[in-house]
């Protein structure tokens, strides 16, 4: 015997060699790993057999040799002489083969233990990585619980229970978001990645499945099927809009969702960094989904063409910010919500398409025109009542540049009604 046992080696890998690997893959490894040590001590284009048992953890290594005359042995990392061989085997002939049992340790010496050591290292490390993969990969989207491992500037390293290493990158956090090593952090799983040739699982606070995942933990009549998510988008770390649907109309989707006084989404929003989150009932009724979408504000009527996807809306003039919202936050989640381009019109003017900002374009830079109407303002009318400190806080326009495109309008609208 070679007096090598496979129970020292994993030992000596503990950190490695966890409950995740098997004893058949562990002993894959270390055959791997043996053979590499030996054809690079040996040379590449020798082979070696080598036994390991999955038992008891012991090593046998055989070489076989071409059995030679005593006096004709040229090579004896190949060939045997016969009187050796016929200790063995008494009936053995010249020319037969000899398969001779290799002191391992002997044969490979200090450096290539070294080897076979940093060789089944590696092994055991791809295993894992292999395991890991395949784990997560039927895992994506779940929510998952790790420990900070490792915080650096662009990324978190964490690990999870079982000591699998996982990612979460700066840009899957919540903006201004931070964590000390050993605590313990909430994401789901974004996607599995290969770099490099080896696996990385990215997880995620930002994608809209990890809010949703926080209402199933939260809420059990989503756990329990009773109410459905059926659409999330997101400003990470600032708003949120989710629609919920009842299977049984004793049911209240948005109240459960809710609880009693805010029980439920308190913590969620707590978690999200008091990200704003508005639970909208789902619909059929297209229209109505986007008079919803666009709470606060309260809207007179919808208009839509399915065809092209657009809705015109038409809301009172002091509902306006709330339907836009700050930066335009709210009607673009209310767009990305429904899947329909939303177009703000204010209730009770005429739109009157000489007074349309697009009538402007050639006397106002179109960027300009795109950012009006960005935040629900389309027509003259609208930009003239607004005052300019409100439009410069809403918009990235210079109070000058305000000036002079109301100036612009105000010059047009005479024009027009003096016709």
């Amino acid at each position: 015997m070679s007096g090598i046992n496979v129970e020292a080696v994993k030992d000596f890998f503990a950190e490695k060699a966890t409950a995740n690997i098997t004893r058949e893959e562990l002993r894959t490894a270390v055959m791997g790993a043996l053979e590499e040590a030996l054809r690079k001590q040996f040379g590449e284009e020798e082979t070696f057999d080598i036994l390991v048992s999955p038992q008891t953890g012991e090593i046998e290594v055989y070489k076989t040799k071409e059995v030679v005359p005593d006096d004709a042995v040229t090579d004896p990392n190949r060939q045997v002489p016969l009187s050796v061989a016929r200790e063995e085997d008494p009936e053995i002939e010249v020319g037969d083969e000899y398969d001779e049992e290799i002191d391992i340790a002997g044969a490979l010496g200090r450096r290539g233990m070294q080897l076979f050591r940093n060789a089944l290292q590696r092994r055991l490390y791809e295993i894992e990585l292999e395991r890991a993969r395949q784990k997560y990969e039927s895992r994506i989207g779940e929510l998952v619980i790790a420990t900070v491992r490792q915080p650096r500037r662009d990324e978190l390293r964490l690990l999870d229970e079982e000591g699998n290493e996982l990612v979460l990158p700066r840009s899957e956090m919540l903006p201004r978001e931070f964590f000390r090593k050993d605590s313990d952090v909430k994401a789901v799983v974004k996607e599995v990645e290969v770099k490099d040739g080896r696996p990385r699982i990215i997880l995620s606070r930002t994608d809209p499945r990890f809010l949703a995942q926080l209402f199933a933990q939260e809420v059990p009549e989503i756990q329990e099927g009773l109410i459905a998510i059926r659409r999330v988008v997101r400003r990470p770390g600032w708003k949120a809009k989710m629609t919920v649907e009842s299977f049984d109309d004793r049911i209240d989707p948005v109240g459960s969702c809710v609880g009693i006084r805010g029980s439920r989404i308190r913590g969620i929003v707590r978690e999200l960094r008091n990200e704003n989150i508005d639970v909208i009932p789902h619909t059929e009724n297209i229209p109505l989904l986007i008079a919803r979408a666009l709470g606060p504000a309260q809207v007179s009527r919808v208009e839509i063409d399915p065809q092209t996807k657009r809705a015109a809306v038409f809301v009172p003039a002091d509902q306006i910010p709330l339907a836009v919202g700050r930066e335009g936050v709210n009607i673009k989640l209310a767009s990305e919500l429904v899947g329909y381009e939303i177009d703000l019109y204010r209730e009770g003017i005429e739109q009157d398409k000489s007074l349309d900002l697009e009538a402007f374009i050639g006397d106002i830079e179109e960027w300009i025109i795109d950012d009006l109407k960005e935040i629900g303002l389309d027509t003259a009318q609208d930009v003239l009542e607004m005052d300019d400190e409100e439009l410069a806080q809403r918009t990235e326009l210079e109070p000058a540049t305000i000036q002079e495109v109301k100036k612009i309008l105000r010059k047009r609208l005479e024009t027009a009604h003096s016709q």
